[in-house]
């Protein structure tokens, strides 16, 4: 994966690192906490999915980061395909998913999420400002929705 400089520039991290690490630093100034599934340690299984799969039964929100991949051609268009099984999944089970999109690097989304709502940011930008931002609003909508008590919540559907 692309490198990042970080710290001053006296360190490259990889940048899905330094964009799981903002997220999770946002999230946590709410009083959520963010997991990384590239994190787990030891994983549950060798495969893949079943990783994946005990941290999203785990969740309530999810984060989906289009962020482009180097290196891919016309036919895979840059995007990482697991991230759209993922948030679909998410959604089947009725949970609030936030769509970050990089513009600059990943393709346009599919037809199915061009119509759903989501925030883009440059993963190039010094300090990830923009998805910080984002994320930040996010965070902050969800944590309100958490702290709503449950009747007051069914009242406004």
């Amino acid at each position: 994966r692309w490198m990042g400089r970080v710290d001053g520039g006296r360190r490259e991290v990889p940048i899905a690192k330094q964009i799981a690490e903002a997220i999770c630093e946002e999230l946590a100034a709410f009083g959520l906490r963010g997991r990384y599934a590239g994190d787990m340690r030891p994983p549950y299984s060798e495969h893949l999915w079943v990783n994946n799969e005990v941290y999203m039964r785990g969740c309530k929100h999810a984060i989906a980061v289009f962020d482009g991949m180097p290196g891919h051609d016309e036919v895979t268009c840059g995007t990482n395909h697991n991230v759209l099984v993922e948030a679909g999944f998410m959604w089947g089970k009725g949970a609030d998913v936030l769509i970050l999109r990089d513009p600059k690097l990943a393709p346009p989304l599919t037809t199915d999420l061009n119509g759903i709502l989501h925030a883009t940011f440059d993963q190039t930008q010094l300090g990830l400002v923009e998805l910080r931002d984002e994320v930040r609003a996010w965070a902050k909508g969800i944590a309100e929705k958490i702290a709503k008590p449950e009747n007051e919540a069914q009242a406004e559907d």
